[in-house]
């Protein structure tokens, strides 16, 4: 267990994403940690090799005025990987809402590659090797205690999850990089007739190239579902229009869902482990 504590480095938020050090090509810089991001993002403030013009996607829609590039050599931590195809885009916007200089994002092609705990109460984030028979179990008990086990499906690079809102099953994605969570317009009658919404305030959501004013309101409960459910605590929902290409979800959940438990995503067994 202390090797793994060993491989598990600490991290400062910044605003809600985690931040660490990660290398490209030899050059360190800070890195946000978020699934929501398709691939490794790199910010065209910085980076100045030879790019070339590209189409792409993030979970909040199509992404504007960006390149790709192919960086030769990434490192994080042990993780140590060639070859990655990389989007090059200004990140200004992140930089002044974390006011911190951000030479880029890890995106979830990078993360894919492991299985990614974060402990935000503690600080903690690693992409961790939990292969071997016991050792998942060993971590889970040490970090978390009684632990459960959820199945995800995924919608393009974003884990799903089943989640019950009052008699309702709303299928919702995972995306760290979230400040509120997001229910489709669709549902927003029978949410609001539900009677679990409390207060409202305004709030951002901010993608890779969208900053969107969002109305928020505290939920008072809600359950994630799977052989025996697991109760969330309260937290806050905006609806908004979601539309992903090649994605059918209700749904989002962001910053607070992690905020609350020690999470593992295990994405070659596509399991959840909290």
């Amino acid at each position: 267990m202390n090797q793994i504590t060993l491989k598990t480095p600490s991290f400062e938020f910044a605003g809600i994403w985690p931040l660490v050090t990660a290398t490209v090509e030899g050059v360190s810089g800070n890195y946000l940690i978020d699934n929501g991001v398709p691939t490794l993002v790199l910010n065209s403030r910085y980076d100045h090799a030879q790019s070339m013009p590209a189409q792409a996607f993030s979970a909040s829609g199509e992404l504007q005025d960006i390149k790709t590039r192919l960086v030769s050599h990434f490192e994080f931590e042990d993780l140590r990987l060639g070859n990655q195809m990389a989007l090059v885009m200004d990140l200004s916007h992140f930089e002044k809402e974390t006011n911190t200089i951000i030479h880029g994002i890890i995106g979830a092609s990078v993360l894919f590659s492991r299985d990614l705990l974060l402990n935000y109460s503690k600080k903690q984030v690693g992409a961790l090797e939990l292969d071997p028979p016991g050792l998942l179990e060993s971590l889970a008990r040490v970090l978390i205690g009684e632990y459960h086990t959820i199945p995800f499906q995924m919608a393009n690079h974003l884990p799903v999850i089943p989640i019950r809102i009052g008699e309702k099953k709303l299928n919702m994605a995972l995306y760290m990089g979230l400040a509120v969570n997001t229910i489709n317009l669709a549902h927003k009658e029978y949410v609001q007739q539900s009677g679990l919404l409390s207060g409202a305030a305004p709030a951002t959501i901010m993608g890779l190239s969208t900053v969107k004013n969002v109305t928020a309101y505290s939920m008072l409960s809600s359950v994630v579902g799977m052989g025996g459910d697991v109760p969330l605590g309260s937290m806050k929902f905006a609806f908004d229009d979601i539309s992903m290409p090649g994605a059918n979800i209700d749904g989002m959940l962001g910053y607070e869902f992690f905020a609350q438990r020690v999470s593992i995503a295990r994405f070659n067994r596509r399991e959840l482990v909290c």
